[in-house]
């Protein structure tokens, strides 16, 4: 839903998705550069910083553990004027947006008396978002963690991957952010304060991504560790079972045999006695194996 909102002499304009029409239309009321509203018709697959002399335009993308890999956000910001576009939903914005439109404090406190740090407070409450979607990855790697023993090695799997995806959706999305933060230092130098909490959640954040790389790393090799030992023990077992088992087949088969004179066919009680060869032959296997440690 597209937003107009307004402090003093400071607008913020919200677009969600918007047409080439609306773009056009914003383009002739707030005299962007072409090359600007040309970007903001279409998705920027990474994001980018551009100067130009009368807009500042940047692109940055927040990932969400509901929606996917990223929402790219467009900022646009002239001499009074705040032009935002989103292309999907995210509850952190849609919250900011909200208490700017129905609170006069909280507007007055965002909105400042420049776009710089208008922009600095989206951000704050966006990498704030950011932080608290890690801290839930943390909990579902502590579960793992203490689920890891309990011999659900398969189901651990899946959330392990699913987990290792939603890092990896993180990395990407905050990969060039450094980049354009570090740009803000000569551009925003009046809003120096804010800037520096932005980069601090910044810098948070990017080395908490770092640290549930590694220890979900870790997690994913320990749990194929014990998956591998578990199928190794099924395999183990298996095989023995075959060894065990192979003399009863090769007496049962040569005892099956159809000829003229088979030794102790005929003689009496010789269903008893191969049977007595049979378990004598599992009992030496048995006790090969358990002489080999292998049982």
């Amino acid at each position: 839903m597209n937003k107009t909102i307004k402090c003093g002499e400071l607008t913020w304009v919200n677009l969600v998705s918007p047409s080439a029409k609306e773009i056009s239309d914003l383009a002739k009321e707030y005299f962007l550069e072409p090359l600007v509203a040309e970007e903001l018709t279409s998705l920027t697959m990474r994001s980018k910083i551009d100067v130009y002399e009368n807009n500042l335009y940047f692109v940055l993308h927040f990932p969400d553990t509901n929606q996917g890999p990223g929402c790219e956000i467009d900022f646009v910001i002239g001499k009074n004027f705040l032009i935002t576009t989103q292309y999907c939903y995210l509850p952190a914005l849609e919250k900011f947006i909200k208490n700017a439109a129905s609170k006069e404090e909280f507007r007055k406190e965002c909105f400042g008396n420049k776009p710089a740090a208008l922009v600095l407070n989206i951000l704050k409450e966006l990498y704030d978002s950011a932080l608290h979607q890690i801290d839930e990855m943390h909990i579902k790697t502590n579960k793992i963690e203490q689920q890891i023993f309990n011999g659900d090695e398969k189901q651990n799997l899946k959330k392990i991957s699913l987990l290792r995806r939603d890092i990896l959706d993180f990395q990407r999305a905050f990969y060039l952010h450094g980049g354009i933060l570090s740009s803000f230092e000569k551009i925003f130098q009046e809003n120096k304060h804010e800037l520096n909490i932005v980069v601090g959640q910044y810098m948070e954040i990017k080395n908490l991504i770092e640290n549930s790389k590694e220890i979900i790393g870790t997690l994913h090799e320990t749990n194929e560790s014990l998956l591998s030992t578990k199928t190794n023990e099924i395999m183990k077992v298996l095989t023995i079972m075959a060894f065990i088992t192979f003399p009863l087949m090769l007496l049962s088969s040569i005892f099956g045999m159809n000829t003229v004179y088979t030794p102790i066919l005929g003689m009496g009680g010789d269903f008893w006695i191969i049977i007595g060869i049979m378990f004598v032959a599992t009992f030496g296997m048995f006790l090969f194996f358990k002489n080999k440690k292998w049982l």
